[in-house]
């Protein structure tokens, strides 16, 4: 009986082994000759083989990239801050001991020779100075062009030699990775998303809807400027009409 009971063992574990052998070792092997590459289920045992590899080299590459671009982008970002510097007091013009800030948010640098582009309520009528701040520095901008049809504003600070992106030309597609950089009181903030939806309006996942935000690709072009107006209402500015202002 007991003879009976180690030979019933051995026979399942020497079938177990053969078994491991044949699907992941024999069968592979011979899917490496074209003759039984042609059967179909002994193909997919070696297609089965590969497409986990490139599924995890796709996801690594993917994510790395979104990494390199959003650093690269994070170079031509800078704030604007719109200011009031005097009252009117009757009809006299009183100076205030403090300037008062209307409104500050991100900007980009769209030129090496110092022009930035930003949504047309951050630079307010009413402010009578603006200033960038580029790399920890504050410098005095002037306004160069209005746009209130698109809701941009073109401004002009006095330097040269700076990093500046391409704007896209292509269309966009349906699961694009894209993502935006604000800035806040100094500080970088970053949002990804993918495309959503093209027509009749474009929908990108992002979670938060950031004023003026630039929106780049993972090519690092400039896919558009985030906009949202005085009700809180959010816009989407494509790079074609950004590039328009420029002209």
């Amino acid at each position: 009986m007991k003879n009976k009971v180690l030979n019933s063992l051995v026979i399942i574990l020497l079938g177990g082994f053969a078994g491991v052998f044949f699907v992941q070792i024999f069968l592979p092997w011979l899917a490496g000759f074209s003759f039984f590459n042609q059967i179909d289920w002994i193909r997919r045992v070696q297609e089965g083989t590969t497409i986990i590899n490139t599924t995890e080299r796709v996801i690594i590459d993917q994510n790395s990239a979104l990494e390199q671009a959003i650093d690269k982008a994070g170079k031509i970002m800078v704030e604007l801050i719109s200011q009031r510097t005097e009252k009117l007091v009757g009809k006299t013009k009183v100076p205030l001991a403090e300037p008062e800030i209307l409104a500050q948010g991100p900007a980009i640098i769209v030129s090496s020779d110092g022009l930035i582009l930003a949504a047309e309520n951050l630079a307010p009528e009413t402010a009578q100075k603006f200033s960038v701040v580029l790399n920890n520095n504050r410098q005095v901008a002037e306004v160069k062009k209005r746009d209130k049809k698109s809701g941009l504003v073109l401004l002009k600070i006095n330097e040269s030699n700076l990093p500046v992106l391409p704007f896209f030309e292509g269309e966009l597609k349906l699961g694009q990775i894209l993502f935006l950089i604000s800035i806040k009181s100094g500080n970088k903030l970053v949002d990804s998303g993918i495309v959503k939806q093209i027509q009749p309006n474009l929908v990108i996942g992002f979670t938060e809807a950031a004023n003026s935000s630039p929106i780049f690709n993972l090519k690092n072009e400039i896919v558009g400027l985030n906009l949202v107006d005085n009700n809180n209402q959010p816009k989407i500015v494509l790079s074609a009409v950004l590039r328009e202002l420029l002209k």
